[in-house]
């Protein structure tokens, strides 16, 4: 596992990267940090490159924190980070907090191959009508 930092939009992102093959980037909740993805399961994708961001919200996340305008904001971010790390089509995951930045990311229409949603919160107010629903990306 590798420990790395990159400037986007010039907030300070910390994020950390384990494994090879298809990207996966993980999105934590909002009293997590990346760390708590590497630690519950950054051995269980073989095949998979893990990309664990720490987002800006949350007291153990290590970026640069900043209070959203509007809803879309962590989502805005999440995707300046994906594209700054030149990710294509990676599989979100998204836990909480996190999983509705994943969800918003996705009825934003940005790029992604899958996403996987586990508790979002504040979610009554996502148009997902623009997401699509496919097959196969990890069963290939």
């Amino acid at each position: 596992m590798s420990e790395n930092w990159i400037t986007v939009n010039g907030k300070s992102v910390r994020y950390l990267v384990h494994g090879n093959g298809k990207p996966m980037v993980m999105v934590h909740g909002l009293n997590f940090s990346a760390d708590d993805w590497i630690n519950c399961c950054g051995n269980d994708f073989p095949g998979l490159k893990i990309y664990a961001v720490d987002m800006p919200y949350g007291p153990k996340s290590k970026s640069d924190h900043f209070m959203p305008r509007n809803d879309n904001d962590y989502a805005n971010h999440l995707y300046a980070i994906i594209k700054a790390l030149s990710i294509e089509g990676p599989v979100l995951v998204g836990a909480s907090l996190g999983g509705e930045t994943v969800l918003r990311y996705l009825a934003l229409n940005y790029p992604a191959a899958a996403g996987i949603v586990v508790g979002p919160v504040r979610v009554p107010s996502i148009d997902l009508s623009r997401i699509r629903v496919c097959n196969g990306y990890l069963g290939e």
